[in-house]
């Protein structure tokens, strides 16, 4: 109690810019020591905002199996040319022809989308443009 008292009258015997300066620090160690003490509340609370909106956003639905014509829909919008689609045990067998690699992979991307698996493919070049061979597994089957 002795050394409040003392602490304080030290203080007042301070000119007014220095009690101002003295103040003010001590204005910016309350906010400093607030703001690491509900820093973490924070985060966890944002954390916890967007694991709901992502639950929110992802619907936890079972993948569609798939069939020739849903494949021939993903295939088409990426303008590629099926010429053979195959189920064998599960697994399909995709034949077709396309201008850009980059068709392919947009293919791989979409079916993987669907809920399937790549399993293989092939690509490559022809007199006029390129051709591949891809095998997909419905989500069900796995490698």
């Amino acid at each position: 109690m002795i050394a409040l008292e003392s602490g304080l009258k030290s203080i007042r015997e301070l000119p007014p810019l220095r009690r101002g300066l003295m103040l003010g620090g001590c204005v910016l160690v309350v906010c400093l020591a607030m703001y690491l003490a509900v820093r973490p509340m924070i985060s966890t609370w944002q954390d916890a905002r967007q694991w709901r909106e992502l639950a929110h956003q992802t619907s936890l639905k079972p993948p569609r199996p798939l069939n020739a014509e849903r494949l021939q829909t993903l295939a088409a919008a990426r303008q590629i040319v099926l010429t053979r689609v195959e189920q064998v045990e599960g697994r399909w067998q995709l034949q077709g022809e396309l201008d850009q690699a980059l068709g392919l992979q947009q293919l791989m991307r979409a079916v993987q989308e669907q809920g399937a698996v790549v399993e293989q493919w092939h690509l490559s070049r022809q007199h006029k443009g390129l051709s591949f061979r891809l095998q997909v597994a419905d989500g069900a089957v796995r490698p």
